[in-house]
């Protein structure tokens, strides 16, 4: 939500006014370049790192932050609600039955018309209706991990603020 929003203080501060006490603020936001980073040091996945390429240049074209995780605790500091707590967490998965492989191939498909309008890849390059088996079997046969985009999870409990 923090990612699409023009002043994040801002959106921050207008949310938190309807907490009430003992309230949590939270918000999970994705980190393009950390997930990007991850994706370079994994195993050898072909399809793995394209699907991270693809994502990672609509969101460069589209202008959203790519690492909103180092701006968090600034527009929560701007927005005069306590420093936030943090956490990372990826989506990481292995194995034939994974269920990860249809929601990464669905978050590519919402992705698809701003990957051809953007001149990053064509509907034949993606795919897409075979993208989740193809990376299913990619992982199988290679016996290795497959992760998702990178979440950042910031929350603040609402005290007198």
């Amino acid at each position: 939500i923090l990612m699409y929003m023009a002043d994040q203080a801002v959106a921050l501060r207008a949310i938190a006014r309807h907490l009430r006490p003992g309230g949590i603020l939270a918000f999970e936001e994705p980190d393009f370049t950390l997930t990007k980073s991850i994706m370079a040091n994994a195993a050898a996945l072909p399809l793995s790192r394209q699907w991270i390429f693809w994502v990672f240049e609509v969101f460069c074209h589209t202008g959203f932050p790519l690492q909103i995780s180092l701006s968090l605790p600034e527009a929560f500091r701007q927005a005069d609600l306590p420093l936030p707590q943090m956490y990372v967490d990826t989506l990481a998965g292995l194995g034939a039955d994974w269920a990860g492989y249809e929601y990464l191939a669905e978050s590519l498909r919402s992705l698809l018309p701003l990957l051809v309008q953007f001149g990053i890849a064509t509907e034949e390059e993606v795919a897409i209706d075979t993208f989740a088996e193809r990376l299913r079997t990619e992982v199988v046969n290679q016996s290795s991990v497959v992760f998702g985009p990178v979440m950042i999870e910031t929350w603040a409990h609402k005290t007198s603020w």
